[in-house]
Parts: C-alpha cells; sequence; structure tokens
C-alpha cells in the first residue's frame, strides 16, 4: 500500500483530500504545517508529498528543499505542489526543487487521483526492480550490494546522531565437505534453512544478508554488545539444534559468528574487525560467537 503525507495547513482542504485518498486504498498521514512534516519525515518514509506552498512557519518550497536536502533519506519521495500559487515564477521553483508535478487550486479531484495513479504505479515498479536488484535469488535475503549500501548509509546516519551500530559475520562450519558430500542442492537446501532462522532471530529492522557463498552478515542498530552477542548465541544455538535430512542422513550444521561494534574510522576496518572474530571463532573450535 503507497504511503501519502497530505500537508495543507487548510483544515477543510486537508480533510476533504485525506478521505478521498482513503478511500482510494492508499495509506495517508497529513501534517498541517511545514514543520510538523518535517518531524514526521524523521520518523517515517513515503512514496509521495502532497505540499501546499502557503502555509505558517515553514512554506511547502522550504519543506521540499529540506527533504531533498537529506543526507539518507526521501531521495526517492515523490512531491507534488497543491497550491493557489499560478505565477511561473512558483511554478518553475517548485519543479527546480524536485517536484514531479505542480498543480494549482482549485483542481479536480479526478485529474488529481489521475496524476497520482501514474507516479505511484511508477514507484511500484521501480519498488520491484529494487527488490529484484538487493536480493540474494536463493535464500530471499539481502545481497551482498544491499547490505554494504546499508551500511554505508548506518554509518553516515550515526555520523549525525550518534547510536550504537553492530555487526555480525556467520559463516556455517565444514560447508565444503557437505557440498562435496551430498551436492550442491543439498547445500542450496542448508544455506535456505540458515537464511530462515537467521531472518527470524533478528527484528524487521535490522539488515540481514548473504554476504557471499556460506557467509551471512547482520547489522543490527541501537542494541547493545550484550543483546547482540544473546542473539548471536540464539542464531548459534538454533542452528546447531537443527539437524537436517541430507541425502537421507541426519547431517548436524553448526555456524560460526565474529562480533564488532563500530568505533569509528573506514567500513572496511570495521568489517575487517568482525572478520577477524570470525576468525578467532573457526580457529578455536567453531559453532561459537567470538566477540572483536
Amino acid at each position: 500500500m503507497a504511503k501519502i503525507l497530505v500537508v495543507d495547513d487548510e483544515a477543510m482542504n486537508a480533510a476533504l483530500l485525506v478521505r478521498h485518498l482513503n478511500r482510494l486504498g492508499y495509506e495517508v498521514h497529513e501534517a498541517r504545517n511545514g514543520l510538523v512534516a518535517l518531524e514526521i519525515l524523521e520518523r517515517e518514509e513515503f512514496d509521495l508529498l502532497l505540499l501546499d506552498v502557503m502555509m505558517p512557519h515553514l512554506d511547502g518550497f522550504e519543506v521540499a528543499r529540506r527533504v531533498r536536502e537529506h543526507p539518507t533519506r526521501h531521495q526517492e519521495t515523490k512531491i507534488i505542489f497543491l497550491t493557489a500559487k499560478s505565477s511561473i515564477d512558483s511554478k518553475l521553483e517548485g519543479l527546480q526543487l524536485g517536484a514531479i508535478d505542480y498543480i494549482t487550486k482549485p483542481f479536480d479531484f479526478r485529474e488529481l487521483q489521475a496524476r497520482i495513479k501514474i507516479i505511484l504505479q511508477d514507484v511500484e515498479r521501480r519498488k520491484k526492480l529494487e527488490v529484484a536488484a538487493y536480493t540474494d535469488f536463493l535464500t530471499g535475503l539481502s545481497n551482498r550490494r544491499y547490505v554494504k549500501e546499508q551500511l554505508v548509509a548506518a554509518l553516515q546516519r550515526v555520523a549525525i546522531r550518534p547510536e550504537p551500530l553492530m555487526l555480525m559475520l556467520l559463516d556455517l562450519d565444514s560447508f565444503k565437505r557437505i557440498n562435496d558430500t551430498y551436492g550442491h542442492v543439498q547445500g542450496d537446501v542448508v544455506l535456505v534453512k540458515v537464511a530462515q532462522i537467521l531472518r527470524q532471530a533478528v527484528g524487521a529492522e535490522d539488515v540481514v544478508g548473504r554476504y557471499g557463498g556460506e557467509e551471512f552478515l547482520i547489522l543490527l542498530v541501537g542494541r547493545t554488545m550484550p543483546e547482540v552477542l544473546a542473539v548471536a548465541e540464539s542464531i548459534r544455538d538454533r542452528v546447531a539444534q537443527h539437524p537436517l535430512q541430507l541425502g537421507g542422513t541426519l547431517e548436524a550444521i553448526t555456524i560460526s559468528i565474529g562480533v564488532s561494534e563500530y568505533g569509528g574510522g573506514a567500513l572496511s576496518e570495521w568489517i575487517h574487525s568482525a572478520d577477524q572474530a570470525l576468525y578467532q571463532a573457526k580457529k578455536t573450535g567453531r559453532n561459537r560467537v567470538v566477540q572483536a
């Protein structure tokens, strides 16, 4: 369901628009001025903003400008200005700020509905393409490309608003032996099952990806190290407690995990820290969690 934020200081205009859009099946939120809109946008993502221009405190042009200048969010959010300002200069300013459309009041809602439908259909097509581009086809987890982008974005966010960032690197133990013994099809069965365990073990806000081969990566935001170590230990235990039938044989599966907290510096250094912890987990017997 597409999410729309209506920003208009005229209560009647906003209420009518919200009611019409709700009837069309969209998830609609409302803000009565630009400052409130920016507060909402700090918490949530939207597919489309419907922005009035002439509002107290902060006009629609300034809202659009701040949305487009945000370092990590709302880059793909579409903007339509709905305003009584009909001069060509105003229209040009709105379009130069990145609006996809500029509609003057009064307008026929049927026209607005048609334009919104076209815009959101394009948004939906783009989302489907992104899902395909960022998803590991075998496990359904995020792929390496998406994981790396999320790591970069996380470092950009903490540079502005500090919060704990935790990284897990996880690697299946003796996976080459499983592939050599049972074949790659059965190896894929193991990868899919472990991916399911990983996804179930963390929150929806956490990033879980296949980092390469039998290696996985999890990014957790806002957690303490004890909390993350508990999650890692839970994952390790759940994998170990779920042997799989492979080629008629019940095969024990184990996983080693390295955990590292971001302490500043380059992304490559942080990943290396987690990788070194993973190496220690392997070196000291496998099927264990090691903190960097």
